[in-house]
């Protein structure tokens, strides 16, 4: 069923030619069968439509999750940022667990300073064992972070979701890149992460100082 729920584009496209290819035979003909048809083929892309709106795939999730943690770090929401992270990742953010990344996050992302965080161009795909989702964007910050004044500072985001004990999926990993650089972003205050320690759900080591092997300046 993920052919409707992901990407029901071609679906649409394909019964939008049937029922113009019907009412042009309806119209030539004169046969009420190719108008009904014809309507036929309407209602099932309204079917296909309340079948998309209704059903939200994994894919979809980690995409409003991923806009979700912009919006709650740009309004430094700390009790959005919370309900994010795993609490059973040991190394979420450059070596940092929860705790240590919420420290990090009310010194850096203090409610009273304007700020403003965008993401776009999702790219989002399988882990290589399956069990989790990456989801690669660009982003754009402009405003006050720890102290420091920022404008339009473009980056890409890689965040890594896997489910949590209760089922839930929450951010495993986060990394940020300067933008066409692919360098990570380190934050002041962090000291660099050492060699891979701790293992995901999916029996992968976490990664640290790896470049990304993507690039997203054509991204939509």
């Amino acid at each position: 069923m993920t052919w409707i729920t992901e990407d029901p584009t071609p679906i649409y496209a394909m019964l939008a030619v049937v029922t113009l290819a019907l009412a042009i035979a309806g119209y030539a003909t004169g046969l009420v069968r190719y108008y009904l048809w014809s309507l036929a083929a309407v209602a099932a892309a309204a079917l296909v439509f309340f079948v998309d709106w209704l059903v939200v795939t994994d894919r979809e999730y980690v995409q409003e999750l991923t806009q979700e943690l912009a919006a709650a770090a740009q309004a430094g929401d700390m009790a959005r940022l919370e309900r994010l992270f795993s609490d059973e990742s040991s190394s979420i953010f450059q070596g940092l667990d929860k705790k240590q990344l919420m420290d990090l996050a009310r010194r850096w992302l203090p409610r009273v300073t304007p700020r403003e965080i965008v993401v776009w161009g999702f790219q989002i795909e399988k882990t290589a064992r399956g069990s989790g989702w990456r989801c690669r964007c660009l982003g754009k910050a402009s405003g006050t972070f720890g102290g420091f004044e920022i404008v339009n500072q473009l980056f890409q985001l890689e965040v890594t979701y896997f489910k949590d004990r209760t089922g839930q999926w929450r951010i495993w990993e986060l990394r940020i890149y300067n933008f066409g650089a692919r360098e990570e972003i380190r934050v002041s205050g962090v000291a660099p992460t050492g060699p891979p320690t701790s293992s995901r759900p999916d029996g992968a080591l976490d990664r640290r100082e790896r470049p990304i092997p993507w690039d997203l300046r054509n991204a939509n």
